[in-house]
């Protein structure tokens, strides 16, 4: 993601304080998200490579980082090729089979702890993810909305306007897919952890929300690899590769990349410091990498198993 990272750079370029507007009612799209809940965030984009596993995990240690009392963030970033699956389908294929399927086609099994189905993360996709404290208010229609409104607002400068909604028959269907033209272009999912963020807590949590957007990987090949997936482990074949698509096959979009679409997002974020927002450069710390580390093997799909009792 380098010309990600030269953006995240621009935006944050200046002293602490600069860029920050006088306060505006913000747009019609940001109502009920919680963006304006806590004015501060931590927005990190452009971060030191990892291993797809130490890349997956880095989203749950943000999570450790603001139960903990850390401002909320807000994380875009890519990851090697991987397929990236749910412990639903881990323990499908562990039933059907004796063991989780660890690899389809060359590409590793990834497991995380949100819900959904498969994804796959790799080349021309970029991955979305926000943390907040587990508190009142916080809700699951409210986090996706957080989640998905500075994507939805920088699909806007491209021309497309994307809604919430399913598609039969694509890949991770749900109720919030992100949706342009009648195809989904982005899945996401949800992870919650521990009790409320109130004083005194002795398990304060966090509420992970996290997505996949598709900007230039190719979607029938994707589907095909979804699809084999699903015919180890459960027999069939459930993606249609007609359902979803990619920003580079929609109306202009053809040369775009996924660090375009990040600068994009961050370029929305820079002028939410006129909404009473502000988004502060946020470098992973290096206690988070460490940790990232350490929790690679939770993404094991083996190490995962024995964890849950297979």
């Amino acid at each position: 993601m380098a010309k990600a990272l030269h953006a995240v750079q621009g935006f944050f370029g200046g002293r602490e304080g600069e860029g920050v507007r006088e306060a505006k009612s913000p747009p019609e799209w940001w109502e009920d998200t919680l963006w304006s809940r806590w004015p501060r965030w931590r927005v990190i984009a452009g971060e030191p490579p990892g291993t797809a596993g130490e890349m997956i995990a880095r989203d749950e240690v943000l999570g450790v980082s603001v139960a903990r009392g850390g401002l909320p963030a807000f994380r875009l970033w890519t990851n090697a090729p991987c397929l990236v699956v749910s412990r639903r389908d881990l323990a499908e294929g562990r039933r059907r089979n004796g063991r989780p399927v660890e690899e389809v086609w060359g590409w590793p099994v990834r497991v995380r702890s949100s819900g959904g189905t498969a994804v796959p993360h790799g080349p021309g996709v970029l991955q979305f993810s926000a943390v907040v404290p587990r508190a009142e208010g916080v809700s699951i229609d409210r986090m996706y909305r957080t989640l998905c409104a500075p994507i939805q607002s920088a699909l806007r400068r491209f021309g497309w306007e994307a809604r919430f909604g399913r598609v039969p028959g694509a890949f991770c269907d749900g109720e919030h897919n992100l949706v342009v033209l009648g195809k989904k272009v982005a899945g996401t999912s949800q992870s919650w952890k521990g009790g409320l963020a109130v004083a005194g807590s002795g398990r304060a949590g966090y509420v992970l929300a996290h997505g996949t957007l598709w900007v230039s990987i190719d979607p029938e090949w994707a589907a095909r690899l979804m699809n084999q997936f699903y015919r180890l482990v459960l027999g069939t074949a459930p993606v249609r590769a007609d359902a979803s698509t990619c920003l580079a096959r929609l109306p202009g979009g053809e040369a775009l990349d996924p660090a375009d679409v990040a600068g994009a997002v961050l370029e929305v974020l820079r002028e939410a410091g006129g909404w009473g927002i502000r988004a502060e450069r946020g470098e992973l710390t290096e206690e988070e990498l460490r940790l990232g580390r350490e929790r690679e093997g939770e993404t094991d799909p083996l190490r995962a198993a024995e964890s849950a009792g297979g």
